[in-house]
């Protein structure tokens, strides 16, 4: 049978071994005759036993002297292992039951060999480009097969800023009207300090002698 889990030793003796579970039954212990042999004092020599149940693995303690262990929980019977859990064998043998994933990149390797890459030539490059010392991938660029519309040899100039007339007219009347102002607050005043009230007007102000 093709091998779906495996066993790899994290922790203890045997780091880093891998046991590719491709048979029905296998055992672990520290007895060498064991399927997974782990070197440690506190493994017993027939400690645990594995078997395929369906596509999966039922992992049993076999009366071991420090017990089994899934994800620090001791087994008092068989138990149905889920990738990715911790076994640990006696103390300090911990043992990861993972499931072997396929390498996608085969497939991947032959489909880019089936399909041919079409590279385009670059476009050469004409007398005119090279003397203005153009790309074809500058910004500005122009393409000499597109005519030229008039406006791009003729640009109008920008538009001249308009000077901003000074209001004379306004400024002129404003003076005007503050003289005029100032004119009357003048009479006013000199007819005040002297007292001409029943001279200008007479009939304005009463007690004044009408002629």
């Amino acid at each position: 049978m093709s091998a779906t889990y495996q066993l790899v030793i994290r922790s203890g003796a045997g780091a880093g071994k891998v046991l590719p579970l491709d048979k029905s039954e296998l055992h672990v212990g520290r007895d060498v005759t064991n399927d997974l042999v782990i070197s440690d004092e506190k493994v017993s020599r027939r400690h645990a036993r594995l078997y395929s149940e369906g596509d999966q693995y039922v992992v049993e303690d076999l009366g071991s002297t420090n017990g089994t262990f899934i994800n620090g929980a001791r087994l008092s019977g068989p138990h149905l292992l889920r990738a990715g859990e911790q076994i640990t064998f006696g103390e300090t043998s911990i043992v990861s039951y993972e499931r072997i994933e396929e390498d996608p990149n085969a497939t991947v390797m032959s489909t880019f060999a089936a399909t041919p890459s079409t590279v385009h030539p670059p476009r050469p490059v004409s007398s005119a480009e090279q003397a203005a010392g153009q790309k074809p991938g500058d910004r500005n660029y122009i393409s000499p097969q597109v005519p030229l519309a008039r406006n791009d040899f003729e640009a109008a100039p920008p538009p001249a800023a308009k000077k901003k007339k000074p209001k004379t007219a306004l400024i002129i009347i404003l003076i005007i009207i503050a003289l005029f102002i100032c004119g009357c607050a003048a009479v006013l005043f000199y007819i005040d300090s002297q007292n001409l009230y029943c001279s200008v007007a007479p009939f304005l102000f009463p007690g004044c002698a009408v002629p």
